[in-house]
This record gives structure tokens, sequence and C-alpha cells, in this order.
């Protein structure tokens, strides 16, 4: 199976907005973690479901972008298909647990230190998604290297380069899902 291009979404000025950059952001975003992470492998139906529920919110959302530019515009309809687009936004987050879940990788709370320096960061583009992967993993490094022997065997902290891909796009599929339902209001 596969998705229709992002060509296919409605053109307008609306894709030049905030909101609809980081929505479609997160839909690169899956892309990216899907090809590199999940395509060889017994995952398949799960990156399918991932890929998917990435491009509906997309899409939904930027039919609901677009119906605002137009005249006449039903505003029942967008205020559907923008909660549609918060529920797919929401369904995208839960498959990033099943996956977390399934790979056996720690869950990261919205409040705990890594995930605030994420948010930090206000990511916006995949080259800031992997400068934070890659910030994090110096710092476990860093943290890693300075431990005793004994204490470096006891350590299970070190997070693999697919789990924080895994749990930022759990956070941004949640704040994701949080704007949408917004915009449904």
């Amino acid at each position: 199976m596969t998705l229709p291009d992002e060509s296919a979404l409605p053109e307008g000025a609306f894709r030049q907005g905030r909101v609809f950059l980081q929505f479609f952001f997160l839909h690169l975003a899956a892309k990216h973690f899907a090809s590199r992470y999940l395509f060889p492998s017994p995952f398949t139906l799960l990156r399918r479901k991932l890929l998917q529920d990435s491009f509906r919110a997309l899409s939904c959302a930027a039919d609901g972008f677009s119906g605002m530019e137009e005249k006449g515009d039903d505003p029942e309809r967008r205020r559907i298909l923008f909660s549609r687009s918060g529920e797919f936004f929401e369904e995208f987050a839960a498959d990033c647990i099943i996956l977390l879940k399934m790979k056996k990788f720690r869950i990261f709370r919205e409040e705990d230190p890594l995930m605030d320096r994420f948010r930090a960061l206000r990511i916006r583009s995949l080259d800031t998604f992997r400068d934070w992967i890659s910030m994090e993993r110096f710092d476990s490094d860093c943290r890693f290297e300075s431990m005793t022997e004994e204490a470096q065997k006891k350590e299970i902290f070190y997070p693999s380069s697919a789990e924080l891909a895994a749990n930022g796009l759990f956070l941004l599929g949640k704040q994701c899902a949080r704007l949408a339902r917004r915009l449904s209001r």
C-alpha cells in the first residue's frame, strides 16, 4: 500500500502557516522514522499504520485550512475536519506507544528533563530533530564515560536513537492533537 503524495494536498496560503507546518513536519518526521527504523522488520503493519495516521491527520487538516480560505466556508465541515485530524494525531501517538512497548523501549513522560529539552528546542525541522537526538546521545555518552566501571554496569539509562526518536514523535503527535482540537472549536 502506498500513501498519496503530499502534492495531492490542497494548495493555498495556509501551507505557510505555523500550525500547518507543524503538522507537515510531523508527517515528514514519521516518514523518515519509518524508513530508517521500521523498514526491513517485523513491524511492517505498524509502519503502515503510523504512516497512514500521519497522512490522514495532515490531509484532514489541509482540507480544513483550505476551507478557511474559500468563500462560503462551512464552519461545521471545518470543525469536523480538524476534529478528525486530532483523532488521527491521537492514533499516531498511540502507534508510537505501541512501537515503544513492542521494542521494549522506555516511554518518557512529558515532564522528564529529556522531554523538557525537546520542547525547549521548538523542533520544526528534521535537522533540529536529529540535533536533539545527537545532543541527548552525546550527554549520555559523557555521563556514561564519567562513571566508574561498577556504576557503568548498573547504568540502564543509555537511550538509543530509535528510542529517542519514537518518544519525540509521540510528544509531537500529542502536541499536534491538542492543536487540532483547538482548531476544531
